[in-house]
C-alpha cells in the first residue's frame, strides 16, 4: 500500500524542499544557484573532469559516481544536490574563469518530519524510520556491528542522513535496485546477513511525482 504525503495549499513540502540542515535527502528539481547562474549536469564531461580541482569535499579514494545518491550522477540531471556532505545542497556552474561550484537556496521544510514511504524505485533518498526487514527482522545498528559498521565506512558519503549509534533504519546507500535494506543477525547461523525493507512508494499524483522528480514540469497557464 502506498502511503500518502499531506498537502496544502500554502505549506512547503517534500521533495520541493530539504528535511534537515545539510539536505542530503533532497531529490527536489531547483536547477539555479543562489545568485540565478543555471547549474551543470552532474555527469557532464565538464564536470567529471575537474570535480577533483574544484574540490568542494570529494574524496579521491572514491568513484565519482559513488558520492551520489542511488551511486549514478546522470539521475541528478543538473538539480542542487549535496553528495558530499557539506553545508547544504549546492552545485557546479560555469564562470569566466572556469567550472567552479556555488550554493542553492533550498528552504526547508514545513513539516520536517520524514515521510515513511520512497520517491524513487531506490528509495536511496528516504530517511524514515522504518527499522525491520520484510522477515520481520529487527534491523542491526549501522555503527555497531562489524559489518554494518564496515559497510557506512565504505558507503557513508551515499547515506542520506547521518548515523548515529543508535541508527538502525532501512537505507540504500549502494543503490541497490530493490530499495531500503538493513543488515539483519541471521538466525540460523549466528552471522550477520542482510535483507529488503518494505518501504513503499509515497501517494502522489502521478503527473506530479514525474514533474517533481524527473524535471519536466511545465508553468502553469495563466
Amino acid at each position: 500500500m502506498t502511503k500518502r504525503i499531506p498537502r496544502d495549499a500554502d505549506e512547503i513540502v517534500y521533495p520541493k524542499c530539504r528535511l534537515t540542515e545539510m539536505g542530503k535527502e533532497y531529490v527536489g528539481t531547483m536547477n539555479v544557484t543562489e545568485s540565478g547562474s543555471p547549474c551543470l549536469r552532474w555527469d557532464s564531461p565538464a564536470v567529471t573532469s575537474s570535480f577533483l580541482d574544484v574540490g568542494k569535499g570529494f574524496d579521491k579514494y572514491m568513484f565519482y559516481y559513488e558520492h551520489f545518491l542511488s551511486q549514478d550522477p546522470s539521475l541528478h540531471e543538473n538539480f542542487c544536490r549535496n553528495p558530499t556532505s557539506n553545508t547544504g545542497p549546492w552545485c557546479f556552474i560555469r564562470t569566466s574563469d572556469g567550472i567552479t561550484w556555488e550554493k542553492c537556496s533550498i528552504p526547508l521544510c514545513d513539516d520536517l518530519g520524514a515521510p515513511e514511504c520512497k520517491l524513487t524505485q531506490k528509495g536511496a533518498e528516504y530517511i524514515g524510520a522504518r527499522n525491520r526487514a520484510l522477515s520481520g527482522s529487527p534491523c542491526m545498528s549501522w555503527s555497531s556491528t562489524s559489518g554494518a559498521n564496515a559497510l557506512y565506512a565504505f558507503w557513508k558519503q551515499t547515506f542520506p542522513d547521518s548515523i548515529t549509534a543508535s541508527h538502525n533504519y532501512c537505507r540504500n546507500p549502494n543503490g541497490k535496485m530493490g530499495g531500503p535494506w538493513c543488515i539483519v543477525s541471521d538466525a540460523e547461523s549466528s552471522e550477520e546477513a542482510w535483507g529488503y525493507c518494505d518501504v513503499q512508494f509515497c501517494e502522489m499524483e502521478q503527473k506530479e511525482m514525474t514533474c517533481e522528480i524527473e524535471g519536466c514540469c511545465q508553468p502553469s497557464e495563466p
